[in-house]
């Protein structure tokens, strides 16, 4: 899935459970669909959340797929949808059912395996990390460091016989909520049919285990190693949308 230049990240969840089934609805086939009028947006996939290792996040994650080399592009082409006329059909609201947590831009910046162009795989595995080596403000300066290591574990991820492709990526642009991580990590995954969140992590860990790692562990786990791992989860696949003509999306329902 880390194909294309950038991905816009969208956090979510339904406001009420009771109005999960809206949400979902309003989310698969009508925005992702409308999102794709964006230029240069190909394809967008939601996810469920399974199972969380580390940090919190709410339970949907989305991410549309734009072939911008810069995120403020990418941003731009998106905004030029609402200002395009498409009429009401694409452009519902989600009414009293969507909370939105926060919503980025990512940059691409390496890739390993097989990553799919269109999403379409069964379940992937998140991460999300910061510099940190406790210095504050100024872990900036831990960047490199952290892409060194992130590059090493996408190398040690694509040994992982589970795990068919890896993207990693970092923070382009802030676009609404509290601050993001500057990192993320997309690993899609091969797990057997059926296999829960838990069984997968174990699976993954299990290999980790009687692999020579090139990612130093303790980078991670030290109280003040330089990256900080702030989530660690594992999704399952909702659905994917992929760019259609607007003489498809705009004609008779």
């Amino acid at each position: 899935m880390g194909t294309s230049n950038s991905v816009m990240v969208v956090v979510t969840q339904p406001k009420h459970p009771l109005t999960e089934d809206d949400y979902n609805a309003w989310y698969s086939d009508n925005h992702l669909p409308y999102v794709l009028f964006s230029e240069g947006f190909p394809s967008a996939s939601r996810f469920r959340q399974t199972k969380v290792i580390k940090g919190t996040m709410t339970p949907y994650i989305a991410l549309y797929q734009a072939d911008w080399e810069d995120t403020w592009d990418a941003q731009s082409a998106y905004a030029q949808v609402g200002k395009r006329g498409i009429g009401a059909r694409w452009n519902r609201s989600p009414g009293n059912s969507l909370e939105v947590e926060w919503w980025s831009y990512y940059r691409k910046i390496a890739e390993t395996g097989r990553p799919s162009p269109a999403d379409a795989t069964g379940s992937i595995l998140v991460t999300f990390a910061n510099p940190d080596g406790g210095l504050g403000n100024t872990a900036i300066f831990l960047a490199e460091t952290v892409e060194n290591w992130y590059r090493a574990f996408l190398d040690d991820m694509a040994d992982c016989p589970i795990v068919s492709g890896s993207t990693l990526y970092r923070l382009g642009l802030r676009a609404g909520g509290p601050p993001p991580p500057q990192y993320m990590s997309v690993h899609e995954l091969r797990a057997p049919a059926g296999s829960s969140g838990e069984r997968t992590h174990d699976l993954i860990m299990d290999w980790m285990r009687g692999a020579k790692l090139r990612a130093d562990p303790a980078a991670v786990m030290q109280p003040k190693g330089p990256v900080a791992l702030e989530f660690w989860g594992y999704y399952d696949h909702i659905a994917t949308r992929i760019k259609a003509s607007e003489e498809e999306l705009l004609g008779p329902a």
